[in-house]
């Protein structure tokens, strides 16, 4: 006779979410005159979710508070402070039903459910004693080579800021454009003068170009060795983007005109885009951005988790989501914390221009409340 099957609960389950909490996070820029082509980035606000378990435990996420690109201070704070009570007392290991509640009931506000997001997903790892990208799937690859971002200044103080990066070990530069095509074209020309050949380069023109502008800039760009061009026109500007790159060789990735699975899927339909660049607050957090990604696996288009300025807690979150990518045809931008100052987590730094995946259990970064509190 054989011997009775021995049924053991998982201890991770039975525990409850106790509380969602806020906290207000500013960080200064390292280099204040920061812009890109729709505004000046100074100093950068946002704030920091923590959701405990009623055994203690926590998981932090980070919502980026910038009018230009996101929502106010006030404004994620009271989101956050609505979707409490959709969060509170449920177990943490249910994320895909309280994330689909979450999304139903705010679908307007996808940096403050982002920010949810990326705590539930910490939470549900660190209970479990997993790193987070076991929790996605499982890591394909441990070392991501990253590309830094050259801002918006004169072609010379371009062309000095990216020999410092190439110096730190970045062997991707993107080149920030505004669509002054004569002022762009002189800053990739500057810039690919002073880091030489070796340095992948790409451009991205934030939305600032016509279709046709952006041809005839782009095809001036190309013997500089620019292989991408990210966003060239607007966000709604399908047909557009299509056109631009249908009439040239380099790579065209879309950013602002991607915010959901369904964007990536109508755009790849539409044969408007070799790459999407993915921003994982603008499409909600860290499952949808999966699924986007899987999206451009099964279309044979190309991805990768685009910049997002913010603590190392982001950017470690976001670093173990993309090594559950099957594929990385071009470098990642999660190194952007590097640049900024006042940083409330530490355990992730950049390596010669890489970054390493932490097997931790969550997102392998280490929360420093004094820090934040110097913030304030």
């Amino acid at each position: 006779m054989s011997e009775p099957v021995r049924v053991t609960m998982n201890p991770a389950r039975g525990r409850r979410i106790a509380a969602v909490e806020h906290f207000f996070c500013r960080q200064r820029q390292e280099d204040p005159e920061w812009k890109f082509a729709r505004g000046g980035i100074p100093a950068v606000d946002g704030i920091v979710v923590r959701i405990l378990s009623d055994d203690g435990r926590q998981g932090h996420g980070y919502a980026l508070a910038l009018p230009l690109l996101s929502d106010t201070l006030a404004g994620l704070a009271e989101a956050v402070d609505a979707m409490a009570s959709h969060v509170i007392g449920r177990d943490p290991l249910d994320l895909g039903p309280i994330l689909a509640d979450l999304e139903r009931a705010f679908d307007g506000h996808r940096h403050a459910r982002s920010a949810i997001d990326f705590a539930l997903h910490e939470l549900a790892a660190v209970l479990l004693g997993v790193p987070l990208h076991t929790l996605l799937g499982g890591a394909f690859v441990r070392r991501l080579p990253m590309s830094r971002i050259v801002p918006l200044k004169s072609p010379e103080a371009m062309a000095g800021d990216a020999a410092v990066l190439a110096a730190k070990g970045y062997r991707g530069l993107k080149v920030k454009l505004d669509g002054n095509a004569a002022a762009d074209i002189a800053r990739v020309a500057a810039v690919r003068a002073r880091v030489g050949e070796r340095i992948r380069l790409s451009v991205d023109a934030n939305q600032a170009y016509s279709a046709k502008g952006a041809i005839m800039t782009m095809r001036q760009l190309a013997p500089h060795g620019v292989d991408l061009v990210e966003q060239p026109v607007r966000a709604d500007d399908r047909e557009g983007l299509k056109l631009v790159r249908e009439s040239l060789d380099m790579l065209v990735e879309a950013d602002e005109a991607v915010r959901s699975p369904r964007d990536v899927m109508e755009l790849a339909a539409l044969g408007a885009i070799d790459s999407v660049n993915m921003k994982v607050p603008e499409f909600g957090g860290l499952r949808a951005t999966l699924q986007a990604a899987r999206i451009c696996e099964t279309a044979g288009i190309a991805c990768r988790i685009g910049a997002t300025f913010g603590p190392r807690l982001i950017a470690a979150q976001s670093l173990n989501l993309a090594a559950c990518f099957r594929t990385h045809a071009y470098p990642h931008e999660i190194a952007e914390f590097d640049h900024l100052l006042d940083d409330p987590y530490s355990g992730l730094e950049v390596e010669a221009g890489d970054l390493v995946v932490s097997d931790r259990a969550g997102s392998g970064v280490e929360f420093d409340a004094t820090r934040l509190a110097a913030a304030e």
